[in-house]
């Protein structure tokens, strides 16, 4: 028998871990996010809005700035894509400085509109979190959606 990881709260299993397993944790969640952005950029986009449309172009040509700015546009106007792909660009710090506490964020409310599959990137972007940062990222989600993306305490981007 072997236990699933997601079984553990992440800030548990981080700090009985070496310093080195850590690290190597880390980038391979980076790698796996990554990976998951790749692919949706590489589908078609069924979300509306020209935002979101042009953040996958700016990202297709290596503009993450741009495309991080196209998405967090069309994040603010609902699309679930947009707020799942801008998540993955501030846990990689592409176009933005890394941030898991934004990561978090976004994706909690990408899941909240209807995100299918993204359970398990708040699990992966938890793992670096402690307890706290969580809840702060949860409750700035919160804020966030019940003032209708008017209040997301949203960084600028690069």
């Amino acid at each position: 028998y072997q236990p699933e990881w997601r079984h553990f709260p992440a800030h548990y299993a981080a700090r009985n871990l070496s310093q080195e397993t850590q690290q190597k944790g880390r980038i391979m969640l980076k790698l796996s996010a990554i990976m998951a952005l790749a692919l949706t950029v590489s589908t078609t986009a069924t979300t509306a809005g020209s935002h979101y449309d042009e953040g996958v172009n700016a990202y297709k040509t290596g503009d993450y700035s741009k495309a991080a700015g196209h998405y967090r546009q069309a994040a603010l106007h609902g699309s679930v894509m947009a707020q799942h792909n801008l998540a993955s660009m501030y846990f990689m710090g592409q176009g933005v400085t890394e941030n898991p506490i934004m990561a978090y964020m976004w994706e909690q409310i990408a899941v909240e509109n209807g995100l299918s599959g993204g359970r398990g990137f708040l699990e992966m972007y938890g793992f670096q979190l402690s307890h706290d940062e969580i809840k702060s990222a949860q409750h700035r989600a919160t804020t966030c959606a019940r003032s209708l993306y008017r209040d997301c305490d949203v960084p600028t981007i690069q």
